[in-house]
């Protein structure tokens, strides 16, 4: 699970306690348990700690709600990755092929064999546009003026596992 998710999830538990703490303590003051004084004090305490957590929670929301994306069509991606391999075997120079690798992956772990553990694939839209142009290259099945902020993003992260 998502630590940030996780750490919501937390503060929601704590704003659900605080709020059985602020009917229990209205009921002690409607039974006269409590003065007026004691009520005030303990009242203004839970609002302050229910302030501080929901202050706490909105940077978590915030980025919560950054991590969460629309599906990114299944045609679009296999394209970009279709053409990239087709331009990257075409690539008639050493650099070129590297200078594409760099733009495609962002990591490479490796396991205790010395075996290719994952893959992180980045695609973002200077690799989109890079294909576009500087290649000459479509991408099938999209205008020309797509990129991946059409679909309300700026970058892909794939994880590949082999």
């Amino acid at each position: 699970m998502n630590p940030t998710k996780k750490e919501l999830e937390k503060l929601e538990k704590e704003l659900e306690q605080l709020d059985k703490k602020k009917n229990k303590l209205f009921d002690a003051y409607e039974e006269e348990i409590l003065s007026s004084e004691e009520f005030k004090k303990r009242k203004e305490m839970l609002n302050k700690r229910t302030q501080e957590i929901l202050e706490q929670k909105q940077p978590l929301m915030e980025t919560l709600e950054d991590t969460v994306t629309d599906e990114i069509p299944y045609d679009y991606l296999k394209s970009i990755l279709a053409n990239f391999s087709r331009i990257l075997s075409e690539s008639t120079s050493r650099e070129q092929q590297k200078k594409l690798l760099h733009m495609l992956i962002s990591e490479i772990t490796i396991n205790e064999q010395r075996e290719i553990n994952s893959i992180k694939l980045k695609i973002n839209d200077s690799l989109v546009n890079y294909m576009n142009k500087e290649e000459g290259v479509s991408i099938a099945g999209t205008p020309s003026s797509f990129t991946l902020k059409n679909v309300g993003l700026s970058t892909i992260d794939l994880d590949i596992a082999i």
